[in-house]
């Protein structure tokens, strides 16, 4: 949340005609631009199965549904460690 800017002074600038380099400031060519990703979401499915404990066709206490969760990173930012509760 909080805006962070530093200028950065790099001794061996890139080639600015070079289409694999990072992008050139035309004011600053010295400078260092570092791409930030701009778009984080994950979205979660989640699936439920009944299981008839006792195979009677009728649900029951003791029962139970078993749950499913996907999780996918639909966004550019990198998530490691993600915990559904």
């Amino acid at each position: 949340g909080t805006s962070v800017t530093d200028t950065s002074e790099d001794p061996t600038p890139v080639n600015p005609t070079d289409p694999n380099n990072p992008p050139v400031d035309p004011t600053c060519p010295d400078c260092t631009i570092t791409p930030l990703p701009t778009n984080s979401s994950i979205e979660l499915l989640k699936d439920g199965a009944y299981q008839d404990t006792n195979n009677d066709g009728i649900v029951n206490v003791g029962d139970s549904v078993i749950y499913t969760f996907t999780v996918t990173n639909t966004g550019e930012t990198t998530l490691s460690n993600i915990t559904i509760t």
